[in-house]
């Protein structure tokens, strides 16, 4: 009887076209009036892969001297992009290593810290906490145990998840959902921020979520709801032949536009398993059941992404490729990923990686170790390419000349690099030694002739470069030196 009663509820909430529009209904998605994406704020783009800080936040275990690793580690998967006090960080809390760990201790001292921004900024090591209430943990201290028996009994507890507020104190975030047709169609009717600590547990409606909080609608979520507005929002529930119908090219991948407010963004493709390009691109709230739907179709997603990463010229070490994301960088939709050489514990970082989301093709790849080296390459390429006219964006080629002040050498990744300072200037100009012959000679007091794409970073790389005050000739084929 119960499997009659529940099956025929299932089939009166969700089948035939009404439960199908009421469904993709759900996800409140807008319609953009053009294809240009939210600008993205390039001080804040996501160089550290979740593989890399996992990598690095274990290393920091081994660091302090306690030997907490003999008791604790951090689950890679547990690392959670978030945004602390305007800069962008991977977290992670310190679990125990297995149930004796478990026994002999009774909590968790603290979580790990990850630079999400620079690879080269140590890991920190939050400790002197008390967490006694983690997921995982045994009996009573399990989290999500702890917040049920606490009372919250009449929904799904989903995506319980760490995040610390702004003052660095740890709080967990997880997501009360209740279906809104018979056994299906949940949404967030509530979340709870619970205190590993106290074992609190405070309870609010979506739009009063501290500000600190950077997400609310699980990313497992989001797709759901995407699926159901892309299988029904313009097509009929019964539908065979997939006419008019999208889908989710990829899962959910958190895109921080603005430092503290981030957005799901999901590429959405056709129904067809064989098509590799977007239909269009779907900016979700983070917070709420909202969202924006740019049609910016053509796009490359996916597996074509990734084997052009792969594949461009200058990955010559074959490196691996992880952490794609798409942003609006100079007014192109740019995907940037990470390079990184997988080890045993994790991922190392190796490069960085940018290319127009329209120009998918390996020799259009800017590969290179820094950010401010990207920006200035890729942005160089936009311009020598003529894909847009507008100077705002794409930055404006800048010649000028100035008497040096400073110059000095350093090494990056073995090649030799010159930071040059110009004087009146408060902008470090960059330059490779392959750039001219004569950066090795330049002296304080030299007048030279820079020319560079104005980005608006404080540090620019050099297309063109030329010493005035150290005089070459040109000799004819031999001619005697």
């Amino acid at each position: 009887i119960a499997i009659i009663i529940n099956g025929g509820i299932n089939i009166f909430s969700t089948w035939f076209d009404p439960n199908a529009k009421a469904l993709a209904a759900i996800p409140q998605v807008t319609l953009a009036k053009n294809t240009d994406l939210p600008q993205t704020d390039v001080t804040h783009l996501v160089m550290v892969t979740q593989g890399v800080a996992a990598y690095l936040g274990q290393q920091a275990l081994a660091s302090n001297g306690q030997n907490l690793g003999s008791q604790y580690h951090t689950d890679p998967s547990a690392y959670t992009l978030q945004s602390v006090n305007k800069h962008l960080y991977w977290v992670a809390p310190l679990v125990y290593n297995n149930v004796w760990a478990n026994l002999g201790n009774w909590e968790s001292p603290g979580f790990v810290a990850v630079d999400a921004e620079d690879p080269n900024v140590s890991p920190v090591l939050h400790t002197g906490f008390h967490m006694r209430y983690v997921p995982g943990a045994i009996l009573n201290q399990d989290l999500v145990r702890h917040v049920y028996l606490s009372g919250e009994i009449f929904g799904n507890l989903e995506d319980p998840t760490l995040e610390v507020d702004d003052s660095w104190r740890p709080f967990y975030t997880i997501s009360y959902m209740q279906p809104t047709r018979g056994f299906t169609g949940d949404v967030v009717t509530r979340v709870l921020l619970a205190d590993p600590q106290t074992g609190s547990v405070q309870s609010f409606a979506p739009h009063n979520v501290p500000s600190w909080v950077d997400r609310v609608i699980p990313a497992a979520v989001v797709t759901q709801y995407l699926t159901w507005w892309g299988n029904y929002h313009n097509a009929p529930w019964f539908n065979p032949s997939g006419k008019d119908q999208q889908a989710p090219a990829s899962d959910p991948e958190l895109v921080y536009n603005s430092v503290d407010q981030p957005v799901w963004l999901v590429p959405m493709t056709s129904s067809a398993r064989t098509d590799k390009s977007s239909t269009g691109m779907v900016l979700f709230s983070t917070r709420d059941r909202t969202a924006t739907f740019y049609p910016l179709a053509g796009v490359g997603t996916g597996d074509n992404v990734l084997h052009t990463f792969e594949s461009n010229p200058h990955n010559i070490r074959s490196y691996d490729v992880e952490g794609i994301r798409l942003y609006q960088i100079y007014g192109e939709p740019t995907w940037v990923a990470t390079f990184v050489r997988q080890n045993p514990f994790g991922e190392t970082f190796q490069g960085i990686g940018m290319v127009s989301a329209q120009h998918l093709n390996g020799a259009n790849v800017v590969m290179t170790d820094t950010r401010a080296d990207a920006l200035g390459q890729y942005s160089q390429w936009l311009a020598d390419a003529n894909i847009h006219g507008n100077p705002a964006s794409g930055g404006n080629i800048v010649s000028l000349q100035g008497k040096v002040t400073r110059i000095a050498a350093a090494t990056e990744n073995s090649n030799t690099v010159y930071y040059i300072l110009l004087e009146g200037k408060t902008v470090i100009y960059k330059a490779g030694l392959a750039l001219s012959a004569k950066l090795p000679l330049v002296q304080p007091g030299d007048t030279v002739n820079v020319t560079y794409l104005d980005t608006g970073q404080s540090v620019v790389t050099l297309t063109a470069f030329d010493d005035l005050s150290i005089q070459t000739s040109s000799l004819t084929p031999g001619a005697s030196r």
